[in-house]
């Protein structure tokens, strides 16, 4: 059989691309030049930028794509908001993004305080203030907010020595220099170890808890602290039935933010697969739970449906979206 060629929507021009030539598409689109200068041109209220062009797809189902445009002021968070609005569920499932080795993700409290969200921002607030009063680097900041016992482990020496560090990026490439070097210094004879060997071995499990507690960051980080053109990075929302995503920064530009609330911009979409009634062939509108690709037989027409409705536990409308069959 013929590999069937997803395309998609450019949201300037409306014409349909092949999935393969939409991003040299955009590149060079009229429209979209256009608005991009009237936007710099007329409007008073629109905002310089640095931006990226992201490109998003499922990871198991790359027919469902679409192309952002985003500020790199803007943070994890704020992708994971858009994300969330038009492809996945507006339910208070967890999520998180991985770039590398780091993961950005929200704190598990985060949902169930959302009403104190105000407050807690204050908070903050103040606390910022009070960092920038102080001068404490941002690697100083995390070091000295770690659990008491890393400084049981850790000699006073070390610590004073990591808090020189003055990004998180260099202090984990430190580390894990470090934890490499008390492997290797790590050598089992008998199952049995030297007072230095056993040093060794306290230190390399500490470091590596370490570098594992300072890959784990928040969602407020920045774009533009996190990830740099060409960056490959992924995605996951809902941790009991997830949905996986595949993200890559296509490009750096300048830009125009023309509405400071809803700062990303949708680029294009995929065309809806033509997915066929298992049974009359028909397009499908339902879709039994649990059924993600087309060429399963858990789709039915709105007819089929309800005449074979007794046949599946629940049904849900099939929609545009790598979620598509996911409770």
């Amino acid at each position: 059989m013929a590999k069937v060629i997803s395309k998609g929507i450019c949201n300037f021009c409306k014409n349909e691309f092949a999935k393969n030539t939409m991003t040299q598409h955009l590149k060079h689109c009229k429209q979209r030049a256009a608005t991009i200068v009237d936007g710099a041109e007329s409007s008073t209220e629109a905002e310089q930028s640095k931006l990226f062009h992201i490109v998003v797809e499922g990871r198991y189902n790359p027919q469902y794509w679409i192309h952002l445009e985003v500020p790199v002021s803007d943070t994890m968070a704020d992708l994971d908001w858009f994300l969330r609005n038009i492809w996945l569920e507006h339910f208070d499932h967890l999520s998180a993004f991985k770039v590398g080795t780091t993961n950005y993700s929200r704190p598990d409290n985060f949902f169930c305080f959302e009403s104190n969200q105000q407050e807690d921002a204050d908070e903050d607030e103040n606390d910022q203030e009070e960092v920038q009063e102080d001068n404490v680097n941002e690697v100083e900041a995390l070091l000295d907010g770690l659990p008491s016992y890393y400084s049981d482990y850790l000699s006073p020496d070390m610590l004073s020595e990591l808090k020189k560090f003055q990004s998180v990026d260099e202090l984990l490439d430190f580390l894990r220099k470090e934890s490499e070097e008390a492997k290797n210094a790590i050598q089992f004879n008998n199952f049995s170890y030297t007072p230095e060997q056993r040093k060794a071995f306290v230190l390399e499990s500490i470091l590596q808890c370490l570098i594992q507690e300072l890959d784990d960051r928040d969602m407020d980080t920045p774009l533009a602290k996190a990830l740099k053109v060409g960056q490959k990075f992924s995605y996951e929302y809902d941790f009991g039935s997830t949905t996986h995503l595949k993200l890559r920064v296509v490009t750096e530009h300048d830009g125009v933010i023309r509405d400071k609330k809803d700062t990303i911009t949708l680029l294009a979409r995929n065309v809806p697969p033509g997915i066929s009634c298992c049974v009359c062939g028909k397009p499908a509108t339902r879709v039994a739970c649990g059924y993600y690709s087309a060429e399963d037989d858990g789709y039915c027409s709105s007819r089929c449906a309800k005449k074979n409705g007794k046949d599946y536990e629940e049904m849900m409308s099939v929609i545009n979206s790598p979620r598509v069959g996911v409770v």
